[in-house]
Order: C-alpha cells, then structure tokens, then sequence
C-alpha cells in the first residue's frame, strides 16, 4: 500500500497526484504520479466529464488512469471549504492497519567446525567482537581425569582401536587422542583437539557423564570408557558428592550393608579365604546387587587398599556390617 497527496485547484479544476516518500522505502524518488491536469472520470472517455471538487470525498474511491485511490484525509483548509458549501467531510480513517513485518532471528545449527562460542559469534554479526569469556573453575585448576576408551563401532577396522579420553575439570573441555599402534593402518596422535562437546540431544557433556563402563558419544563417535588411572581415581573419590556419585564410597557402604547377611552366607557355602576383584563381583552379583563397574572398582579399592590383588574375605563382611576394615596399630608403654 503506497501513500500519495492529492492536490486540487479549484481555479481551474485540475489536480496533481504526488508520491508521499518515506525513509528506506526502497522506491525511485520520482516527484510527481500525475502532473497537474484535468482528469477524466472514465479513460475509456478522454472528452467525457472530469473529476470536480464535489466527486472527492473522504471514502470515496477515484479512478485515476486506471489506478484506483481512496481518500483518507483533508487538511483543515479543504474542510472548511467543503463546510462552506453544505457539505461536511467524515472523520479521517486508515483503511488498512499498519503492518510491520517481525523478522526473528535463527540462529543455525553447530555444524562441527570450530568453537560453538566462535560459531555462534558469526551469526550475530560480521564484525569481530571481543571473545566471549569462558567458564573456568580456579578451584579445579589442574584437575584432569583420563580414561582408557574404546570406540563402539560396527565397523571391523575400528573395534580394535584405543584411545586416551582426557575430560578438564577446570573449564569443563575434554581431549581424546589415539596411541600409534604398529601394523594396524591407523595413524594415531589427535583425534580430537581440547574443546568443550556436547550430547547428541545438545546437552553438554559434564564430569557425572564420565566413569568406568559409561558410553560417551562425542560428534557421531561412541566411546566405551575403560580403566582410568590412579591420580583420577583418587580425583573422583574427594569429589563424589557431586560430579562423581559411582565414586561415593559412604553411598555404597549403605547399599552393601543391605545384604551383610547374604554375603555372609555365601562365603560360607563357598568355602573361599581369599578373594580376588572378580570373586567380589560374583559374590555381589549373586546375592542381588546390580552395580555399575564403576562402583565394584570403589568397594576394592577400599577392600584392597595396598593393592596386592587378593585380600581376606572378612574384608568385605566388615565393609557390608559397617565394621573398620584396617586396623591401626599404634605404639604402647
């Protein structure tokens, strides 16, 4: 819908038609629609009868060169004009409600390259702003858990590789690299750089998602996570209330203590002195608990605390009747 004034002479009964332009309308300054004549009320008829004061009235639509116009508005001087001669104009009015077209902003999906916080930046403008601040946690500054991982894939070249999952407590980034093994047609080194990953579902992948037995799939690639290492067991043990619950050895304690008389029994039908971790496992899985490994890894690491391998069956009863498992033998007089 396009705005023009009409002005009409009533010394000669002609009028002119000039665009009303706006700013940014994106249209060709032309200064005039109509120059100033004499307009016939039918362009079938050139000779026939012209439009006259008395045919412009507000509603009223007029036909000029076959583009039809509605009049919306006078000045004050038409209207009293009109008034002089017996014939009030209506109020003014808007035949069409202003229409502002919203544009909302889209913002595209990841598509993997680079920083999702660089990513993002280019969408909101081609000008290189400041960087965006990441999170960092200066009381985890150093705190890095590394786990020994396998990648799940149906693929026969890929079930046989190995790789090192590193996760940052300290600003939530993770790495993953892949030793060089001889003979097998891969080349190791990188295979992901240090960078902050998220869940397929978009969530981001924070330091609960990691421990023994759990799948991580990081850009398309699933990871069996494996063994970690004795710095990132002790890491997750001080901090198990809230990053690493399968680490939570007083929680598992409780749990145990459920079936104190059950262990008890089958030590006793079984006949064994000392166990290994796997004897443990049996002896948990057949009296009815379903542990994650990386609990089983939590109990034995408390059963057998100097790492010998084996340990006294008695070790595990004390732990699930709440009993001390080492004895500290201090100096007498």
């Amino acid at each position: 819908v396009r705005s023009y004034k009409l002005n009409y002479f009533l010394s000669d009964d002609t009028m002119e038609v000039l665009p009303v332009h706006t700013r940014n309308d994106g249209r060709d300054q032309f200064p005039k629609l109509l120059k100033r004549s004499k307009v016939p009320v039918d362009i079938a008829r050139p000779n026939g009868p012209k439009y006259t004061w008395q045919d412009l009235k507000i509603g009223t639509t007029i036909n000029i060169y076959r583009r039809p116009m509605i009049i919306t508005s006078a000045d004050q001087f038409t209207r009293k004009f009109y008034a002089s001669k017996g014939v009030p104009l209506r109020q003014d009015f808007d035949p069409i409600e202003p229409y502002h077209v919203q544009y909302e902003r889209q913002i595209p999906p990841y598509n993997g390259f680079g920083s999702e916080e660089d990513s993002l930046r280019s969408c909101t403008g081609s000008i290189k702003a400041t960087p965006v601040k990441k999170e960092f946690f200066y009381d985890r500054r150093g705190q890095v858990i590394r786990f020994n991982a396998r990648m799940v894939s149906r693929k026969s070249e890929d079930k046989n590789r190995r790789f090192v999952i590193q996760y940052f407590l300290e600003d939530n980034t993770m790495s993953i690299r892949e030793p060089p093994i001889r003979n097998s047609g891969v080349v190791g080194g990188s295979f992901l750089g240090r960078c902050p990953c998220k869940h397929p579902d978009g969530s981001k992948i924070l330091p609960i998602n990691f421990y023994v037995g759990a799948v991580v799939e990081v850009n398309c690639h699933k990871f069996l996570l494996g063994e970690a290492d004795e710095w990132s067991y002790r890491l997750m043990e001080n901090d198990c209330v809230g990053n690493f619950p399968y680490s939570d050895f007083e929680r598992l304690q409780l749990v145990v203590g459920q079936y104190a008389t059950e262990i008890s029994q089958y030590f006793a039908k079984n006949d064994l002195s000392m166990i290994t971790f796997d004897d443990m496992v049996v002896c948990l899985t057949a009296v009815g608990l379903k542990l994650k490994k990386q609990e089983l890894i939590t109990i034995w690491r408390k059963v057998d605390r100097r790492g010998k391998g084996k340990v006294s069956f008695m070790k595990l009863v004390k732990l699930a009747k709440g009993q001390p498992l080492h004895v500290t033998i201090g100096s007498g007089w």
